[in-house]
């Protein structure tokens, strides 16, 4: 929210689950994917990526920030009772502190890279969120 500018693109992030006959095979399915699609006649690209559900409770229980994030978005397709237990799960069980590194780490990582080394290190392009 609020980093809409001109070449912004489209990120739709979920979780999926296989067919049944996968979960008791012998070779493992894929746990995660990822797809993009270029615009088309000036539109804006979109990148889908997703997580296999156990993999994404895995990733869940690790404090995972991408994860948590979409759980916390408001935007649903489907699913919507599923994602409202892991909430509470997540409100219940989740490690702040962990949660914090994490982004702190991130943050420092960008910094290093993009910043601190950089003779003229470029802005993200940002326009204030819509005013209702």
């Amino acid at each position: 929210m609020g980093t809409v500018h001109a070449s912004s693109d489209y990120d739709i992030k979920c979780i999926f689950v296989q067919p049944r006959s996968s979960y008791f095979g012998l070779k493992s399915s894929a746990t995660t994917f990822k797809h993009n699609f270029a615009g088309a006649a000036g539109g804006s690209d979109v990148e889908i990526s997703g997580w296999e559900a156990r993999h994404a409770l895995q990733l869940l229980s690790e404090d995972n920030p991408t994860v948590l994030g979409l759980l916390l978005s408001p935007v649903v397709f489907v699913g919507e009772e599923w994602r409202v237990r892991l909430q509470d799960a997540v409100q219940k069980h989740s490690n702040r502190q962990r949660l914090m590194y994490h982004w702190y780490s991130h943050a420092r990582r960008n910094y290093q890279s993009y910043i601190l080394n950089s003779e003229s290190p470029q802005r993200k392009s940002t326009l204030a969120p819509e005013q209702p």
